[in-house]
């Protein structure tokens, strides 16, 4: 490109006029770009510098660099090779006043360096280059594109912070795997961007332009990879793309394989503790336990029929709890969900007479995921407790009780009944006095002692035993003392209580209903001052 040398003439000879004095610019072009990447072309963009003109020279990477004549005016063209070569490959692509241009005809997955000179041209037509400084960038054209994609991803191992993954590789020479904290992927790499990879979640390079990102969580030959810094309790999903080139070369074939899934919920810090049995019988028995700090938001409660129980529950797995033994779902084998829920005691029914059972209480976090259950066991610590159901009763007593007593103990000696075994107690207490009846005749008769005859006051009381105080049964005695017309007396005439007394010529009665009385036992006393006669009851 040249200006136009401008001439005049008068009588006196020739005046010039125009850019006669023009000097290299002082401010070099920058900011080199490569907006678009394909196998065979670089789409490149620059910002000016201060220059008239630029000139744009690409070599490969491998090339040195050749510098611009002052000068010299080269020809540019955006199919590399057909422009002016400055020297070792070093083509003009571009010559003008623009910033961009698409260069076509390259290599595949080769590297070139894009160099950008500001011109000046002076009057005289002369070109003056800055060589001084300038600006250059490299990057790869394009590998050829994979055309088989990968398939099979598959997450496992999935815990609270961490999972695996695993995958079939496409054709290409590379996987790269996304994964994002959504229920849905969006994430497909960018062809000629080099992702550098993080098994950390959240630390490799963001791919894609929709928040929340997907991360680079893998980049290389392999087919499987294990990540971590995950949340608990929460939601991703992944994308496996195959793809050749590194570098800026990446190749990425689009069609992916997916993956979703659901971390689990954050494991108990603590197992629940003083579990214990109460209220056993043959077939039944209450379990308690206690939640201090930091168990889990449940408690799954197992039986297994034995003395030992290792059946442990499986994270992400459901158990249903019925206190049915037996009508739950099994942990392991043999071992039945009694209890699944946030309380602290369960009463376990349906068991077998006289046998042993194993306890094992499981602290637990979670709820069903989108994806797949959350739950988290906690297995490595946990109460367990060995109880028995009651045997069957015995149908013969023990007998003939016989206690020899010393002045500080005493021997008991009996027959024993049917029972697996017998338990003595002592306790102390009182001779015991008192005599039983039949309720039927049996009654005791007291000879005549005077100090049974008071003359003044007098008090008979007695407990008296009827299954039905309000039927009529005649005349019963309960106590009492008769001397021809005198004496006292303390009875029951049907649904009545009655009692007399006759002292010195003087007598006195009291009675009262007792059908309103309760079954059972009651305690009735007659008391006589001689001058008034009570019924306490």
């Amino acid at each position: 490109m040249k200006k136009l040398l401008l001439l005049s003439a008068t009588a006196f000879g020739f005046l010039f006029s125009g850019n006669i004095n023009a000097q290299a610019p002082s401010v070099a072009a920058s900011n080199i770009q490569f907006t678009t990447i394909y196998e065979t072309q670089l789409n490149i963009t620059w910002t000016r510098g201060n220059g008239e003109y630029c000139l744009v020279v690409v070599r490969p990477t491998t090339s040195g660099v050749a510098l611009p004549v002052n000068g010299n005016n080269y020809a540019g063209s955006s199919n590399w090779g057909s422009g002016t070569n400055l020297g070792s490959s070093n083509y003009v692509v571009y010559e003008g006043v623009g910033t961009g241009v698409n260069v076509t005809t390259l290599s595949g997955y080769t590297q070139y360096t894009v160099t950008v000179f500001e011109f000046n041209i002076d009057g005289f037509g002369v070109e003056w280059y800055k060589t001084n400084s300038y600006p250059s960038s490299s990057h790869y054209t394009l590998s050829t594109q994979p055309t088989t994609a990968p398939t099979g991803l598959t997450a496992y191992n999935i815990a609270p912070t961490s999972v695996s993954y695993s995958w079939t590789p496409g054709n290409g020479t590379y996987s790269i795997l996304g994964v994002r904290q959504s229920s849905s992927y969006s994430g497909t790499p960018t062809d000629g961007t080099d992702y550098g990879w993080s098994s950390c979640f959240g630390s490799g390079s963001s791919i894609g332009s929709v928040s929340p990102y997907a991360y680079d969580c893998y980049d290389g030959s392999g087919s499987s990879i294990s990540d971590v810094c995950l949340t608990p309790g929460t939601n991703y999903s992944a994308g496996v793309y195959t793809f050749n080139g590194i570098s800026g070369g990446n190749n990425y074939l689009s069609t992916g394989s997916y993956e979703f899934f659901t971390t689990l919920s954050a494991e108990p810090t603590s197992p629940s503790n003083w579990l214990y049995v109460t209220d056993i019988t043959d077939n039944a028995f209450t379990v308690n336990w206690m939640k201090p700090s930091g168990t889990g938001t449940y408690s799954l409660v197992t039986v297994k029929q034995g003395t030992t129980n290792t059946n442990l529950p499986s994270d992400m797995s459901v158990y249903t709890a019925n206190p049915i033994f037996g009508s739950g779902t099994q942990v392991g084998v043999g071992a039945y969900t009694v209890y699944n829920s946030t309380g602290n005691s369960v009463r376990v029914t349906g068991l077998t007479l006289g046998t042993p059972y194993t306890i094992s209480v499981f602290e637990w976090n979670g709820f069903v995921g989108t994806y797949n259950n959350t739950h988290n066991y906690l297995t490595s610590a946990y109460p367990t407790q060995l109880t028995q159901t009651n045997g069957p009763e015995p149908t013969t007593i023990s007998s003939g009780l016989i206690l020899t007593p010393s002045a500080t103990s005493v021997t008991a000696s009996w027959t024993n009944g049917n029972g697996a075994g017998r338990i003595a107690m002592v306790k102390p207490t009182r001779v015991r006095t008192a005599l039983s009846f039949d309720g039927t005749n049996d009654y005791v008769s007291v000879p005549y002692n005077s100090t049974l005859q008071p003359t003044s006051a007098v008090t008979v009381e007695a407990w008296a035993y009827k299954s039905n105080w309000a039927t009529f049964n005649g005349w019963q005695t309960i106590a009492g003392n008769q001397e021809g017309t005198g004496g006292y007396q303390l009875f029951v005439f049907d649904d009545y209580i009655y009692g007399y007394v006759y002292r010195n010529g003087s007598s006195g009665g009291a009675w009262c209903s007792i059908s309103y009385l309760t079954p059972g036992w009651h305690h009735f006393a007659l008391v006589s001052d001689g001058r008034y006669t009570y019924f306490i009851r």
